[in-house]
């Protein structure tokens, strides 16, 4: 017989079957199964289990065919007992409906505030388990040993986080609850380490004395133009490094084989420095002066030529920009943009026209964007737009568009023209516009519109003005006119940084009328005549529009707000007067031909930068 594939090793029991013989005795006949269980691998028949000399034909034939009916029943049973896909098994509940049931029962609940409650009252498992969802911030503060000054940039390592102290020496680390292990390091420093526990107070904080391994060095860095102590700078020497605090100092540890050791010194805003330290505990011994970033712009002819020099803001590091031709003439001007990103330079350099050039400060690159004219009357900035006045004086005055008002955009390279004079009538009769008393006023210019009358050519019916225009060109108006043919002289006098006082002769009755600019319309003022010949003075608009800065009638300086109010003395020695800003917090001066550099707070002298030439 063949065994069932798939049915045990232990299931492939003894048989026994009952075998009804033609002498209707009853025979029992065991049957082995195919493998013995004690080892016998021979494998048995039939024959071996009939007595011998017994033999029976028939008794053979009955035997077979039970044992094909019989055993194959016996086997397709026992098969169907060992067939996985026949086993029943009991129906399992799901999961819910475990955990509905488990819910509802109010020992589960016990049961639990038992557990919490063991495992909270024992603070390792507490602060291990609330640490995996709870972090706090720990202040750690590292600090010299002998000096107890703050060590910035010691390096920490807490697990497999990184921090770095600062200026402060200090450093914010968030961990989880519980305890960690922390180790310290940084140059010329010995190793340190140690254990920190994070609990639930509002903020912890623990201090940590570093030792050195050299000579603690104290370094102080200030603001060269201001003189006051400048926070953030950094300080790398021989492979370590600090940070300086709010008071502008640093304390590194060197070692002590040299006497110095040269360090770079860098922080935003200005520019880097390369200078030695000296390795002493005098506390005065490095002090280090940063000079704030940008540069400088002037007209010098110390070279016997009209150079523009570029220079850092406390005079260091000159070069000659752009060299002179040696055919400028004494009339060569350079005026600086309010935020100093573009220069004009007016100057004869190519023959005996005067030509405008700008001059990009970032790259250095010159363009020049007008020379057609037989001069230039330069009005000045307003933002990125430069103003100017130019008349082709070679032109007979009949000519249409002789003199005319222009802006050059220094951003775009645009160049327009916001006005130009107007013609009426003809050679040898005619009368022709002009253009007079510029005052640039914050976006907005001021001047006079006068005609003048060419042989018999009547202007009565024409009208002298004080005219506003903005520097692009746009919104151009005339405040207020005056008979052309009863008009005499006018003229126009700053009197604050916002306003105007404008004079105006009638020559028929030789009587001077007074009026005012302010606030966007011209209205008559009364005002006497030596009211308005006062010498005011001139006032320098920062860049910001925020604030003034101008010279008294004393010789004194002043900074006020942008109203030329509220002015406070730029205590300065004396001999000096205002030249200008730079940025908007710092003033430039000239004195004797020297420009100079000092903070708009006055806290420091003024520091010198070259000498420049001045337009005659």
């Amino acid at each position: 017989m063949e065994n069932k594939p798939g049915l045990p090793e232990d299931k492939k029991q003894m048989r026994f079957i009952h075998v009804n013989t033609p002498d209707s005795s009853k025979s029992q006949i065991k049957l082995s199964s195919t493998k013995d269980s004690e080892g016998d691998q021979s494998k048995k028949t039939l024959a071996d289990y009939v007595p011998p000399n017994q033999e029976d034909p028939s008794l053979d034939k009955v035997i077979d065919d039970i044992i094909m009916s019989e055993g194959n029943e016996v086997l397709a049973a026992e098969d169907s007992m060992y067939d996985s896909s026949e086993v029943k098994r009991p129906k399992k509940k799901s999961r819910l409906a475990k955990l509905n049931k488990l819910l509802k029962n109010k020992w589960f609940y016990v049961g639990l505030a038992v557990v919490l409650i063991a495992i909270f009252s024992v603070p390792d498992t507490r602060y291990l388990i609330l640490g995996a969802f709870i972090k706090k911030d720990y202040k750690l503060t590292v600090v010299d040993s002998v000096t107890n000054i703050p060590v910035s940039d010691v390096a920490i390592k807490v697990g497999k986080q990184n921090y770095s102290t600062n200026a402060s020496g200090q450093a914010v680390l968030k961990l989880n609850l519980g305890s960690h292990e922390f180790s310290l390091s940084k140059k010329y420093y010995a190793l340190d380490s140690g254990h920190i526990f994070v609990g639930f107070s509002s903020q912890e904080s623990t201090t940590v004395k570093l030792s050195a391994t050299g000579r603690p060095v104290e370094i102080t860095v200030i603001n060269k133009l201001s003189n006051r102590p400048l926070a953030g700078v950094n300080i790398n020497i021989v492979g370590t490094s600090a940070t300086t605090n709010s008071v502008g100092q640093a304390q590194l540890v060197l070692p002590t084989k040299k006497a110095s050791y040269d360090a770079t010194i860098t922080a935003n805003s200005f520019n880097a420095l390369t200078t030695p330290i000296q390795v002493t505990t005098n506390m005065n011994a490095n002090v280090i002066s940063l000079v704030p970033a940008g540069s400088i712009f002037y007209l010098s002819n110390t070279t016997g030529t009209i150079n523009v020099i570029k220079a850092n803001l406390d005079g260091s590091d000159p070069v000659v920009e752009l060299a002179g031709t040696g055919q400028e003439t004494p009339s060569t001007t350079l005026l600086p943009s309010p935020d100093w990103k573009y220069l004009v330079l007016e100057a004869e350099r190519t023959g005996s026209q005067p030509e405008l050039y700008v001059i990009n400060t970032s790259n250095g690159n010159i363009t020049e964007f007008d020379s057609a004219a037989d001069s230039f009357k330069l009005i000045g900035w307003s933002n990125d737009e430069f103003i100017y006045d130019e008349i082709a004086s070679s032109q007979d005055p009949s000519t249409f568009g002789r003199e005319e008002i222009k802006s050059y955009n220094a951003a775009s390279g645009q160049l327009n023209t916001i006005d130009e004079d107007q013609v009426l009538g003809s050679s040898p009769s005619y009368a022709y516009q002009s253009f007079a008393n510029f005052e640039l006023l914050p976006n907005l210019l001021i001047y006079t519109t006068s005609w003048s009358s060419v042989g018999s050519y009547d202007v009565s019916s024409s009208n002298d003005t004080i005219r506003g225009v903005e520097p692009n060109g746009v919104n151009k108006k005339d405040y207020t006119s005056f008979q052309a043919s009863t008009t005499g002289a006018m003229n126009i006098v700053q009197n604050t940084p916002q306003s105007l006082y404008i004079s105006v002769v009638n020559s028929s009755t030789n009587q001077t009328s007074y009026y005012t600019y302010t606030n966007g319309a011209v209205s008559s003022v009364s005002i006497s005549a030596s009211s308005f010949s006062t010498s005011y003075p001139t006032y320098f608009i920062s860049p910001a529009g925020t604030a003034t800065l101008w010279n008294s009638q004393n010789n004194q300086i002043y900074i006020g707000n942008q109203n030329g109010q509220n002015g406070k003395r730029l205590i300065v020695p004396s001999g000096f007067s205002a030249y200008g800003w730079y940025d908007n917090i710092y003033v430039l001066l000239e004195k004797n031909g020297q420009l100079y550099i000092a903070p708009a707070t006055g806290s420091n002298n003024p520091i010198v930068i070259g000498s420049i030439f001045t337009p005659q």
